[in-house]
C-alpha cells in the first residue's frame, strides 16, 4: 500500500481525532519535504490606550529608544515595529467611547448602530478583521478548528458587548433588529475549558460532549489527553518520516509541559474538587489575583495550538477597556484602586499610575512572546517569526476618549515585516485600518479597501515588504 493510501486509512480511522492529529501529520509531511511554515495571526488587546508621553519611542526609525511603558519588549526589539500616529476611525456620530472604539478597531467598518439598552454599546457593522482574513476565499489561515477567542478578564462597567469582544462574525443579512443582527464571539476566559476545546480533538472520536466529561475526569486525575491518544499517536509516528519523529515527540511535549502547567496551579486558588478551574469573577469589582497567571496560560495554550497547526487564527484580551479590574498585590501601585474609572483623570500621579498598568501589561505580554520566540518552527525559524502580533488598544487617550495616537505595535512577521523599526505618522495621521491592508497579503488576501471611505487611505507604506 502507498504512503499516501496508507494516511488516508490513517486518518480515516481516526475518526474526530483526524481535526487535531490531521493537521499535524501534514505539518510533518511538509517539514520533510521542506515546506515553508504557515503564517499566523495573533491579536492581543491592552485596555485604555496609552498615556503618551510615556509610550511614544523616541529617535528616528532604525535609531530609536523604547519608551518606558515598551521597555519590557527591548528583548523582542529586534522582531518589533512601533507605529505612532494611527487614528481610529468609526464612522459614527457620538461613537467616542471605549464601545465604539473597540468595534471600529476590530472590523474596520461603521457600526450597525446603538444597542438600545446601553447607549454606549454598539453594534459590530461588519466581520472583525481576524475572521475576515479567516473567511477570504485565498486565506492561508484555514484550519479545521477555525479560530479561537481568549480573554484573562471581562468585567467591564455595564452588561454591554463592544467592550468585551474582539471577534465578530459577519452581522446577519437582512435582520432589522441590531440585537438579532449583531455576531459577537465571546472570549473563553477559563483556561480548561480552551483547552478542552483545543486538545479532545487529539481524542479518538473528536470533540464530543462524552469526550469533554472524559478529558475533565482524566485531568483530574493528572492523566494527560495524550494518553487517550497514545495508540493513534504510535501508528502516527510509524508513518512519519523517520528524520521527522523526533518533531512529533516535541509537539507531544509541548502539550505535556503545558498540563503540568495546570496540574501545578497553587490549589489554594481554586476549588479542589476542579484545581485547574479559576474562579469566574462574577463580582464586577474587586481584586483579581489569576489575572497575569490566566493571561500567560490563555497565551501558551494559543502557542501549542500554533505549533501543531491546530489553529492560525486567535485574538486575546487582558480586559476591556471599561473594566474595574483591581491589581492587588500584582502592581503596588494600584493595589487597591481600579483600572478604568482613574483614567478620565489628568492629574499626573494618575497618569504615571495608568503608565505603570500599561508598562505591567507589556511585561506580562514580552514575557508570552518571547516563549513564542523560543520554539523552534517546521522551517527552522521560530513560532514568533511566523506569526503576526499586532498589539493594539480601543482609544488613543483614555480621559476624553480620543481616538487619535492610538497606540500600535506589530510583531513578528520575519523578513516580511522587519523589526526593529519605528514608524512615525504623527504628523500625517493614517487610519488604522491602514496596518491591516498592509499585513492582509502575508495571509495571502487581497484587501484593497477596508470600511467607508474615511476609515482607510491604503497600506501602512513599509510595514510589510
Amino acid at each position: 500500500m502507498s504512503y499516501r493510501l496508507k494516511r488516508r486509512s490513517f486518518l480515516f480511522g481516526l475518526g474526530g481525532a483526524a481535526v487535531g492529529l490531521g493537521p499535524l501529520l501534514a505539518l510533518l509531511e511538509g517539514q520533510a519535504e521542506g515546506a515553508t511554515a504557515p503564517k499566523r495571526l495573533l491579536v492581543i488587546h491592552h485596555p485604555l490606550g496609552a498615556v503618551r508621553d510615556y509610550w511614544r519611542p523616541t529617535g528616528t526609525e532604525r535609531d530609536f529608544t523604547l519608551s518606558p511603558i515598551l521597555q519590557p519588549f527591548q528583548p523582542l526589539k529586534d522582531k518589533m515595529v512601533a507605529i505612532d500616529g494611527l487614528d481610529i476611525v468609526p464612522s459614527i456620530s457620538g461613537a467616542a467611547t471605549h464601545e465604539g472604539g473597540m468595534v471600529a478597531l476590530m472590523t474596520g467598518q461603521p457600526t450597525l448602530g446603538r444597542i438600545e439598552s446601553n447607549e454606549q454599546d454598539h453594534a459590530a457593522g461588519g466581520a472583525s478583521i481576524d475572521q475576515l482574513l479567516l473567511a477570504h476565499p485565498s486565506s492561508s489561515l484555514k484550519t479545521p478548528l477555525g479560530s479561537l477567542q481568549l480573554a484573562a478578564d471581562t468585567r467591564s462597567d455595564f452588561n454591554s458587548i463592544s467592550p468585551r469582544v474582539m471577534s465578530y462574525l459577519p452581522p446577519l443579512p437582512g435582520e432589522p433588529d441590531i440585537v438579532k443582527a449583531n455576531q459577537p464571539l465571546y472570549p473563553e476566559v477559563q483556561p480548561q475549558n480552551a483547552y478542552n476545546r483545543l486538545f479532545s480533538n487529539l481524542m479518538p472520536g473528536g470533540e464530543t460532549g462524552e469526550n469533554q466529561i472524559t478529558l475533565a475526569r482524566a485531568r483530574a486525575r493528572k492523566k494527560s489527553v495524550l494518553d487517550f491518544a497514545s495508540r493513534d499517536l504510535q501508528r502516527l509516528s510509524l508513518l512519519a518520516p523517520a528524520s521527522e519523529r523526533s518533531k512529533l515527540d516535541a509537539h507531544a511535549d509541548a502539550i505535556r509541559k503545558l498540563e503540568v502547567t495546570f496540574d501545578m496551579a497553587p490549589l489554594s486558588c481554586v476549588p479542589l474538587a476542579t484545581p485547574r478551574q479559576y474562579p469566574a469573577f462574577t463580582n464586577q469589582t474587586g481584586d483579581n489575583p489569576f489575572h497575569a497567571e490566566v493571561g500567560q496560560l490563555h497565551l501558551a495554550l494559543i502557542r501549542t495550538a500554533f505549533a501543531c497547526d491546530l489553529l492560525r487564527v486567535a485574538t486575546f484580551m487582558w480586559s476591556p477597556g471599561t473594566n474595574h479590574v483591581v491589581f492587588g498585590e500584582l502592581l503596588p501601585e494600584m493595589k487597591t484602586g481600579e483600572h478604568h474609572p482613574p483614567s478620565h483623570s489628568t492629574d499626573a500621579r494618575v497618569l504615571r499610575t495608568l503608565a505603570a498598568i500599561d508598562t505591567w501589561y507589556s511585561a506580562r505580554t514580552s514575557e508570552a512572546l518571547q516563549e513564542f520566540d523560543k520554539l523552534m518552527d517546521i522551517d527552522g525559524s521560530s513560532l514568533l517569526s511566523n506569526t503576526l502580533v499586532p498589539y493594539v488598544t480601543e482609544i488613543g487617550r483614555a480621559y476624553d476618549h480620543d481616538f487619535a495616537n492610538s497606540p500600535v505595535c506589530v510583531f513578528g512577521g520575519g523578513s516580511q515585516v522587519p523589526g526593529g523599526r519605528f514608524l512615525d505618522f504623527s504628523q500625517a495621521h493614517r487610519p488604522s485600518n491602514d496596518v491591516w491592508l498592509a499585513l492582509a497579503p502575508v495571509f495571502g488576501v487581497g484587501l484593497p479597501t477596508l470600511g467607508a471611505a474615511e476609515q482607510y487611505s491604503g497600506p501602512i507604506p513599509g510595514l510589510v515588504i
